[in-house]
């Protein structure tokens, strides 16, 4: 059947531009598909990693408790040493107070180092001090020990260890009711002189409030849990989960080899899964990553469950958009062709053989039209040379967008150039993705650089601590000046903060710098407990100095360092750049860690100077006790020197005694010789 050129045309350009809309819109949908598929799941792996790290600094910090407890308590090894025991409970009642999701401190010890007259290579004395209630003291262990338990455990490998969650009470009663906290033990190994096991140091630990961690997660539909080393779920969203183990939620359908699955788990593995998951009544992208305490071999894992429908809702509605725009285009080109059609004359051969080029995708060899006939046939072929310019443009520019190359130039020359429009859209929303991973990645490396640098904490020069934190930070924000202030509360009635570290300032102003509560935007910021950004400087509050002079910032960023809701200082940061949103956010979480160490050196100053004062004194009660010594002897020898003599009197007594009765002898035998 011969076609009419009406029909022929309508048909030749239609099905070209059909066959290039659909190819370039398929090619970049799927591009972007995959590129969004694998960023969401580089974003749920970063999101679950920052999860674990937070868990792992909170066990940590408490793990921190423990051994500085332990190592108290090895200070006090020898027996002679006074009131040792006392010294330690006092530390074990501090450290139960210390933080209420400490319930109780307790001490396990052998009692063979304990007791010099127990022999036994087993038994125990144990001390618990609960957060309420009594102190409580027993033995255990004195026909062998239980093997296989947290002690014996913990006795043969000598690593710290966190326990997998369990219920344990309250406070100490007559009953002994159990089971009413959901919580876990971290102990760590106490050791002898010569490196020898002598027992254990431990807090148990509340896990209510970890329930925060569950809703901690990348999408809004996904599930965040936090499981220990067994697998049994510690957070979630559903308390009705709490206690039941992970495999139950993964391998309803039993498809996954059990015991595979709880051993990664058990060893600390990290590890993906994707699957069907009822729980998100989807097929799911789940990531595990391991949570490490101390030098324990038996992690804990973060879990997160994201269903594939909120990971790729995205790119769904770019493709309903994408192919909306495609019909759109396709319904207005029908149209134009259409109306067009009816006014072509013979010169129509020149432009169906562009056309066929066209239609056989050849969009970089089809040739411009030239037509000078001032009639529709310029127009058209005005308009095919604009049509075969743009697509080219719009080829070239979908390409290097699926190379990966989003700083491509490419401007529409036309408003409602829908494809043109959604390309360039399709572009920002790459670029903006691409920034917000760099963004999350340099604050997730400062994070980890920072963290880096507050474990290299040395009491010894705290100057060169605080100065060479605050002169990274500084630069790592590409900022101007900083500054920290510490609290000093060493006189209650006299409280203030002192600058420990300033960076760009004028040192001699500030080396001494003291600032009451209250004073200044950083005595506001200590009393409010709230950060302050301002971006309206007075001009006499700060300068900047450089090549250039003197120059007042353009904004200033003070931050409180709160640690466990108790401020311990202060951090003052200006720059002459405002200061952008993510980089606040690295900031405030530096804060936080620094004002985690900060209160964690401070324990550690306020430990060693009680230990000072313990050794003051029990110098002072030596000297007590040899001056007594020295009395007691002195009074011997004085018994002694009084005992001789009352000895040597009581002879003379009776030496007088024998010869007043030799004499009253003699007197008598005179008298009867007078007689006679």
């Amino acid at each position: 059947m011969k076609l009419s050129i009406k029909q022929k045309l309508l048909f030749i350009i239609v099905g070209i531009v059909m066959i290039t809309y659909i190819s370039s819109m398929t090619y970049l949908l799927l591009s972007l598909r995959s590129q969004t598929l694998t960023e969401a799941k580089k974003l749920s792996e970063s999101y679950t990693t920052q999860i674990a790290e937070e868990v792992s600094t909170t066990f940590n910090k408490d793990l921190g408790v423990v051994k500085g407890l332990a190592r108290l308590y090895e200070q006090y090894t020898d027996d002679q040493t006074p009131n040792r025991l006392e010294l330690i409970h006092r530390g074990m009642k501090g450290a139960a107070s210390i933080d209420d999701r400490y319930y109780s401190a307790w001490i396990s010890l052998e009692l063979e180092y304990f007791d010099s007259a127990y022999f036994k290579p087993h038994g125990r004395y144990r001390y618990t001090h609960y957060q309420v209630g009594p102190p409580v003291t027993d033995t255990l262990n004195l026909d062998g020990d239980d093997v296989g338990s947290l002690y014996w455990e913990t006795k043969q490998h000598k690593r710290d260890i966190l326990t997998d969650p369990y219920s344990f009470t309250l406070y100490n009663t007559n009953e002994d009711e159990r089971d009413n906290i959901f919580g876990t033990s971290a102990a760590t190994t106490i050791f002898g002189p010569n490196g020898e096991f002598m027992g254990l140091m431990g807090l148990d630990i509340s896990l209510e409030s970890l329930n925060y961690i569950a809703e901690l997660k990348p999408y809004p539909d996904s599930k965040t849990f936090l499981i220990g080393n067994n697998g049994a779920v510690i957070s979630s969203e559903n308390l009705n989960y709490i206690n039941e183990n992970i495999e139950v939620f993964l391998n309803e359908e039993g498809d996954l080899n059990q015991e595979e699955l709880l051993g990664r788990i058990a060893n600390g593995d990290t590890f993906k899964l994707e699957k069907y998951v009822s729980l998100v009544d989807d097929h799911a992208y789940i990531q595990f990553v391991p949570i490490y305490f101390g030098n324990s071999q038996k992690p804990w894992s973060i879990v997160v469950i994201s269903p594939q429908k909120s990971i790729v809702e995205d790119i769904n509605n770019a493709t309903r958009n994408g192919v909306l725009i495609v019909v759109i285009g396709l319904i207005i080109l029908i149209v134009v062709v259409y109306y067009l059609a009816n006014n072509i004359s013979a010169s129509l051969k020149k432009a169906s053989n562009v056309m066929s080029d066209l239609a056989e995708g050849k969009i970089n060899d089809a040739k411009s039209l030239k037509f000078n006939s001032g009639d529709e046939i310029e127009k058209i072929g005005k308009s095919l040379n604009s049509v075969i310019e743009n697509l080219r443009d719009k080829a070239n520019f979908a390409n290097e967008i699926g190379k990966g190359n989003v700083d491509v130039n490419f401007e529409s020359h036309r408003e409602n150039d829908v494809l043109a429009n959604s390309l360039l859209e399709m572009r920002e929303n790459l670029k903006n993705a691409r920034e917000q991973e760099s963004r999350r990645s340099w604050i997730t490396n400062g994070q980890a650089k920072f963290g880096e640098l507050l474990r290299t904490t040395s009491t010894d020069d705290m100057s060169v601590f605080y100065n060479r934190l605050l002169s990274e930070l500084v630069k790592y924000l590409e900022i101007n000046q900083g500054m920290i202030l510490i609290i000093n509360d060493d006189n209650e009635d006299d409280i203030y903060l002192e600058s420990v570290a300033a960076y760009a300032y004028q040192r001699k102003k500030f080396v001494d710098l003291q600032v009451r509560p209250g004073e200044g935007l950083a005595g506001q910021c200590y009393l409010e407990k709230a950060p302050i950004f301002i971006t309206e400087i007075p001009k006499d509050y700060v300068h900047i100095k450089s090549g250039l002079g003197d120059a007042t910032p353009n904004c200033v960023f003070i931050v409180p360092l709160l640690s466990d809701e108790k401020i311990v200082g202060v951090m003052e940061l200006a720059s002459f750049k405002v200061i952008e949103e993510y980089k606040k956010e690295l900031i405030l979480k530096f804060a936080e860690s620094l004002a985690s160490t900060v209160g964690n050196i401070k324990i550690n100053q306020h430990t060693k100077r009680l230990l000072e004062q313990t050794r003051e004194q029990t110098a002072q009660m030596q000297e007590q006790e040899e001056e007594m010594r020295q009395n007691v002897e002195e009074l011997q020898a004085t018994q002694e020197q009084n005992r001789r003599d009352k000895l040597d009197l009581e002879n003379r007594i009776q030496m007088l005694e024998a010869t007043l009765q030799q004499t009253k002898q003699e007197n008598e035998q005179l008298k009867a010789q007078l007689k006679k």
